[in-house]
This record gives structure tokens, C-alpha cells and sequence, in this order.
């Protein structure tokens, strides 16, 4: 497997609350209406994919600041 073919780490609900600036309860509410796509771990959190979330943010007009999801970007998303 080289390094351009494992995949980013997954967004965490906590991630995805701090760029909402949202709590992470209101995650959990938009991925169980559907609108934001998740998985389960086996120990039941939610993971997003950056694709995934990055579809999200488009489709609800939300802003997309590039540098989040910039490959380098992986120490500033959890420092949020």
C-alpha cells in the first residue's frame, strides 16, 4: 500500500462540531436525519469521511475553508 492510497483519517463528531461551531449533539442530530453520512465504529462512534463532510458543506451552503481540508491540515482539525 503506498502513502497516497490510505485513506485520511475520518472526521470525528467533535471535529465536525468545532467547524460547525456546533455542539456535538447537533451532529448526531444531522447524521440521524441523514444529512450528513456516517459509520459506526464498533464501539459505536460516528465517523465522516472528509469527502463526505465536504459534500455536506456544499450542499447546505456552508463555508468550506480550504486549508481544513488540505492533507496537512490533520493536527489542526483535532486542535480545534
Amino acid at each position: 500500500m503506498t502513502l497516497q492510497s490510505i485513506p485520511a483519517k475520518p472526521l470525528t463528531t467533535g471535529d465536525i462540531a468545532n467547524y460547525c461551531h456546533v455542539s456535538s449533539v447537533a451532529v448526531l442530530k444531522w447524521i440521524k436525519a441523514g444529512k450528513l453520512k456516517a459509520y459506526r465504529t464498533p464501539g459505536g462512534h460516528h465517523r465522516i469521511s472528509l469527502e463526505e463532510f465536504r459534500a455536506f458543506l456544499e450542499k447546505y451552503r456552508m463555508p468550506i475553508h480550504e486549508e481544513f481540508f488540505h492533507p496537512r491540515a490533520v493536527n489542526l482539525r483535532h486542535r480545534c
